[in-house]
């Protein structure tokens, strides 16, 4: 049995090692914020802070992002597809604020997932102190740790723990236990109360809802522990039915067990005897009885599709109608668990990484890729635990085994990786990749705590099993076995220690810049290269103070048909020193676009670009917008002059990648396309507009199409030097993709000429491309 006092001291154990593991958190839980500094904790915070404002303030749903990618905004439905993390924070945020809440948050995660745990393993096991082992390895493994650096929904998995335990009352067992008394559902017996005939139809409606909430964390749960639990456990119990019906007589002598579980429980009955809580396991089902009902189980999952329709359904029809092909990212082999990985501790481990010869095989395991996914890393004394669990029994470990091996070559993605090298030898994730859920994620090695989770069953079993004979011989308390096996797990899973933490402080004029009236937007450096997300998570943070939208950003991914404008609007401010082939804004032009686009503050965000290249830059912003009126170490902050606006809009003009640097041509700029290239047009208005440009072929004619947002435009022939012009187009409110596509391709001048050691691949050289207003259009 399972009571009050048990489960108080289990959660205050739990606290404790948390507000040890994770010092100095509990300590700063204002001041500091739980995680790497500038990385993606930012981010989440920043999606709790959108939640409460777009739900409560604008009235809108998360998903419409219009405080983000200013002046387009978009929609991003990842911002709203699992909403559990960001809904179930509102109320500490409404109480404390957003660093609080996050804080605290991350903190119960710990406790929570030890705490659910632990009531699995004791359903399994029946022991205590095993079941405490068991919450501790699955609460603190390595790739959880890491992942609390930075990823807050990836630690929120303290409903995985429960879901597997109604879950496995659900498939196993639906014959109700003999009523004691009344009318069907819960009856009493002895002062108490246990679980009668409505038992069946509970654990569906718990089991419903707990599958629900898993899934409404994260959508990378439900591809890396959801399915694949669900999926083997189902395909589990039906193979252990045709196993049984294949055997001779009414049943057979022996049990197939999950933990503690004879063929299947009943689960728990709750008692109340002396007014105590007691949780206790409800005695076997009945021996005609071999699986749950299908009725029930079909009665779960259906509960759970209706609980998250409403979330995933819009999110999976904008992905099979291609609208989210933006989420489909590269890096599938870089964020794949290396095997040896599984075996090596933390890089950052506080004790072995600071031995040289260590840190060298540790960087080749785990720090050639992104050290967040590569730390996968499962403990020896957990791996020792489950390897005994395993082997004194069996039959009760089968099944956890079994999902432990499958979650593992899960992980492993769709090529071998070993020592840090990749193998040719091929995965089922090759395969598997190409399903729903797992094309939208990049990170096999997430499954890493669908390993975990079995590790911690088998690792319960195991002290289960080595403390038997000594509850046999009646030994006082082992609670000196259980500490001491508690410090070396914590020794062995440790990440890093102090615990990361960010200075929470905002600078001052943040606080003054949310008292300002009207709407205007806040530009912040640098926008470009896209993959420089220490800015934008630091301007995210700052905007839920100063409550203003913002140039750019980045959440989960960054929706296609906005980098154009973003990298437009940096150049605005900070133009390219040397002449382009497209027309740059004078410092007057580019004050009036500023003034045009309601930006009023332009931050430049430090030590994110060298300390040159910062420089640089703040003599530009100097040069254009006057002196900082507030500079630090880590940002300067610039106010926008306020001109009057005259003119018509020309529009902001970028280049993307695919086009090789300026080179003079004739005396004029130039650059050279790859295959293909795109010259981004923003603009706040619609218009209609020609292309103008010169363009000269390398070695041999080629043919060149134009097309502007999807639509063919014109396809010429360039055969030698040339002015080209397009037909008239249309150009839209907002980012406008000018697409240049060479159908010939490029080519290697070192590999097609004689004594040239150009390495660059060249289609066509392009001059001094301009719009030109069509049909009287002014802009």
């Amino acid at each position: 049995m399972v009571e009050w006092r048990s489960i108080l001291w289990v959660i205050l154990a739990y606290t404790l090692i948390t507000v040890v593991v994770t010092y100095p958190v509990a300590f700063r839980l204002r001041s500091a914020l739980a995680g790497a500094p500038d990385q993606d904790a930012l981010q989440h915070l920043w999606i709790s802070w959108w939640t409460e404002k777009a739900l409560l303030d604008l009235g809108t749903s998360p998903a419409q992002a219009s405080y983000l990618y200013y002046p387009d905004g978009t929609y991003h439905p990842m911002l709203w597809v699992t909403p559990y993390p960001q809904v179930v924070a509102l109320p500490l945020q409404l109480l404390f604020g957003q660093v609080v809440a996050y804080n605290l948050h991350l903190l119960l995660s710990f406790v929570l997932t030890g705490l659910t745990t632990y009531l699995l393993c004791y359903y399994l096991t029946r022991n205590k102190s095993a079941s405490f082992i068991g919450g501790l390895v699955f609460a603190f493994f390595p790739n959880r740790l890491s992942h609390a650096t930075a990823h807050l929904a990836q630690v929120v998995t303290y409903f995985f723990p429960l879901y597997a335990l109604y879950l496995i009352k659900l498939l196993c067992c639906h014959t109700p236990s003999p009523k004691v008394g009344g009318g069907p559902g819960w009856v009493p017996e002895r002062g108490g109360w246990r679980e009668g005939r409505g038992g069946g139809w509970r654990n569906a409606w718990l089991c419903g809802i707990l599958l629900a909430l898993s899934m409404l964390v994260n959508i990378v749960h439900v591809a890396y522990f959801i399915l694949p639990f669900t999926a083997l456990l189902i395909l589990y119990r039906i193979a252990v039915g045709k196993l049984r019906e294949g055997e001779k007589g009414s049943l057979p002598s022996k049990r197939v067990k999950l933990g503690r579980l004879q063929i299947a429980p009943a689960g728990f009955a709750i008692q109340r005897p002396g007014g105590g809580l007691q949780i206790r396991r409800e005695q076997e089902c009945g021996r005609a009885k071999l699986t749950g009902s299908p009725l029930h189980i079909v009665a779960a999952f259906a509960f759970a599709a209706m609980l998250t329709a409403p979330f995933l359904l819009p999110f999976a029809w904008r992905s099979l109608s291609g609208q989210l092909s933006y989420l489909h990212m590269a890096g599938t082999v870089d964020y794949s668990a290396d095997l040896s990985g599984f075996f090596t501790p933390a890089l950052s481990h506080p004790v072995w990484g600071r031995w040289p010869s260590f840190r060298t095989w540790a960087a080749a395991v785990i720090g050639r890729g992104n050290t967040l996914e590569s730390t996968v890393y499962l403990g020896v004394v957990a791996l020792l635990l489950a390897g005994w669990g395993a082997r004194r029994r069996w039959r009760e470990a089968r099944f956890w085994f079994i999902l432990g091996l499958v979650a593992l070559l899960l992980s492993l993605g769709p090529v071998l990786k070993i020592g840090g090298l990749q193998t040719s030898l091929p995965l089922p994730y090759a395969l598997l990749q190409r399903l729903p859920f797992y094309k939208w994620g990049r990170i096999p090695g997430r499954a890493n705590e669908t390993i975990v989770l079995p590790l911690a069953v088998l690792a319960s079993l195991g002290i289960a099993s080595l403390l038997e004979p000594l509850r046999r011989l009646r030994k006082p308390s082992q609670g000196w076995l259980i500490t001491v096996l508690s410090v070396l797990i914590l020794f062995d899973c440790v990440v890093a220690w102090p615990f990361p933490a960010m200075e929470a402080s905002v600078p001052g004029f943040y606080q003054r810049m949310a008292q300002e009236p009207g709407d205007f937007a806040v530009l912040d450096l640098p926008q470009w290269p896209i993959w420089l997300r220490e800015a934008s998570n630091r301007a995210m943070y700052y905007q839920t103070v100063h409550q203003h939208k913002i140039v750019g950003g980045y959440v989960w991914r960054l929706p296609e048909g906005l980098e154009g404008g973003m990298k437009a609007l940096q150049e605005l401010v900070l133009p390219p020193v040397t002449e382009d082939m497209i027309p740059r804004s004078s410092p007057e032009e580019a004050l009036q676009a500023l003034n045009r686009y309601h930006i009023r503050y332009v931050i430049l965000h430090k030590e994110v670009w060298t300390a040159e290249e910062d420089a640089e830059t703040l003599a530009a912003l100097g040069r254009l917008l006057g002196e900082p009126f507030y500079d630090d170490q880590r940002l300067a902050a610039f106010l926008v002059p306020e001109i009057e606006i005259g003119g018509k809009e020309e529009g902001l003009l970028a280049l993307s990648y695919g086009w090789y640097q300026v080179e003079d041509a004739d005396g004029h700029p130039a650059r050279w396309l790859k295959d293909e290239g795109i010259l981004y047009v923003h603009r706040l208005t619609k218009g209609r507009y020609r292309l103008r440009f010169a363009a000269y072929p390398f070695r041999e004619p080629r043919h060149l199409q134009v097309t502007v947002n999807g639509q063919a435009v014109a396809d010429f022939e360039v055969a030698n030097w040339q002015e080209f012009v397009t037909p008239s187009f249309t150009l839209a409110k907002g980012q406008n993709d000018i697409v240049f596509r060479v159908a010939e391709g490029c080519e290697v001048p070192a590999e097609v000429e004689a004594g040239s050691k150009d390495r660059r691949c060249l289609s066509v050289l392009f001059q001094r491309i301009e719009l030109l207003a069509a049909d009287g259009d002014s802009g």
